[in-house]
């Protein structure tokens, strides 16, 4: 079943009223109505079925329609999707991933080709990233949010939470008991902080089938951009081989924007090296994957850059509302 839902489902629990602010949105747009309506049909598809993993994969894409993509791997509160659609709220501190948006994607992104695809697996920011993607879907943004971790297989496994942290922006998974125990023992996390299961879905197997194999609009030739913002707290050693060896990053992506952590690489957390140490084999591996995506051109089209953009990070659908819903 987890097999089947990381591959294409976007939300696990959809309300009544977001079903209908949906729906009334759509009659706006055919574009719309037949994305919504693949969207809802795989979900009800997925709830109810016990079709296996290789059938699942042959559903029609959730990028059919798009021509520029930005997927945001552990988007936290959602701010960089908002970012994405809300550019002129957010001017008042420096932004990196604004620049890139506009160099990428161009000023106005709202329209229907525009599509952002977000995953964030720690449950206390579910309610506003839903809120989120109801109230943007319900304006025909191109927005769907996963409440699940990428990484290089289907599976579950534990999300530790630092509660410590009002925002639990460094939540992040573990693979087993010694790992947490590490954990603990390097201080890195403190012994009241709570675990949780997380589903989390082979990102590979989601770019090859809901952004490689995407059908465009009629009539266009080239696809546009595909932009991966890549946050996701040390997950990045896990899954960043796999998708490098499977050739799918090469196909798909334009831009790989990447912040890398330290403290969560095994290296230092299994206690193999010492830190000062660790941030040089960091360093060592940021350019051999730089240069391993250079040297692959022109057969490898993808770009990698560091990144690190923590601007409103403590961003607030109280303190900042989102956009008033269209009216009925």
């Amino acid at each position: 079943m987890a097999c089947l839902a990381v591959s294409t489902s976007g939300s696990a629990s959809v309300s009544t009223a977001s079903v209908v602010l949906l729906l009334s949105a759509s009659l706006h747009s055919r574009m719309y109505i037949y994305w919504s309506l693949t969207h809802s049909l795989l979900l009800l598809f997925l709830l109810f079925s016990s079709t296996p993993c290789s059938q699942a994969v042959l559903q029609p894409s959730l990028g059919d329609g798009c021509v520029n993509i930005f997927l945001d791997l552990g988007s936290n509160v959602g701010v960089q999707v908002r970012k994405f659609f809300e550019p002129k709220k957010y001017t008042s501190q420096v932004s990196q991933i604004m620049e890139v948006f506009a160099e990428r994607f161009g000023r106005d992104r709202r329209g229907p080709t525009n599509c952002v695809f977000s995953f964030e697996p720690n449950p206390k920011h579910t309610p506003q990233l839903q809120r989120i993607e109801t109230v943007y879907r319900a304006l025909g943004y191109r927005h769907l949010h996963f409440p699940m971790a990428v990484s290089s297989e289907n599976t579950t496994l534990t999300l530790l939470r630092a509660q410590n942290n009002q925002f639990d922006a460094d939540a992040h998974l573990i693979k087993n008991r010694e790992d947490l125990q590490h954990q603990r023992l390097k201080a890195h996390v403190s012994r009241a902080n709570t675990t949780v299961t997380a589903t989390v879905v082979d990102f590979v197997e989601f770019l090859r089938v809901h952004v490689l194999a995407r059908q465009l609009p009629t009539g266009m030739r080239g696809k546009g951009q595909v932009v991966i913002k890549m946050d996701i707290e040390g997950e990045e050693y896990n899954l960043l081989p796999h998708l490098i060896t499977s050739g799918v990053l090469c196909q798909s992506t334009d831009l790989l924007l990447i912040e890398w952590h330290i403290r969560n690489s095994r290296w230092f957390l299994k206690g193999v090296l010492p830190l000062p140490i660790v941030k040089e084999k960091v360093v060592q591996l940021q350019k051999s994957m730089s240069m391993l995506l250079a040297l692959s051109r022109p057969s490898c089209k993808t770009e990698l850059r560091k990144i690190d953009d923590e601007s409103f990070s403590h961003d607030s659908l109280d303190t900042n509302p989102l956009p008033p819903l269209p009216r009925s």
